[in-house]
């Protein structure tokens, strides 16, 4: 008797590569219960109707070994959700930003994450430096400048310090 693989037709990233050709998504295995961030692509006939969609799911730890180790810097790669899905900093993991739009969220985020996700302690405030424009970041009693950039083409932003 052979089983079948599970459908992934209703993983947001299977749905946003047939819709818009490629896609990302931050979650833990059905299976293997490791996270990772899932990267998709559809696969197109030479008519150019859908096939299918292949998908490459990269180990969050993997990904984290790339953000280098803590130092005076802090890297911080958020999903959708304002969830911190990739960190130099283990205590923020699965956390959500306070500045996160609780509006785009699902009510229920545990099953994305296998538990709620918390609320970093953090405060972000805009600022002035000279005269550009900055937000600020409060952190363990320290402030920092923070920058934000969404990545190209993914539901994922970074948040280096």
């Amino acid at each position: 008797m052979t089983t079948r693989p599970p459908s992934l037709a209703s993983r947001e990233y299977f749905q946003r590569a047939m819709a818009d050709g490629s896609g990302g998504q931050f979650l833990f295995g059905r299976v293997s219960g490791v996270p990772g961030v899932y990267f998709s692509t559809r696969i197109d006939s030479p008519a150019g109707r859908p096939l299918g969609v292949a998908v490459v799911k990269q180990d969050a730890e993997v990904l984290m070994r790339l953000l280098g180790t803590r130092s005076d810097n802090t890297v911080l790669v958020t999903d959708e959700h304002g969830v911190v899905v990739l960190a130099n900093r283990p205590e923020a993991l699965l956390n959500r930003l306070p500045a996160a739009r609780a509006g785009t969220a699902p009510t229920d985020l545990k099953p994305l994450y296998q538990r709620e996700p918390g609320t970093l302690p953090w405060s972000f405030q805009p600022a002035h430096l000279g005269r550009y424009a900055a937000t600020v970041a409060e952190i363990d009693g320290l402030r920092h400048v923070t920058r934000s950039a969404a990545l190209p083409g993914l539901p994922f932003t970074t948040l280096p310090q």
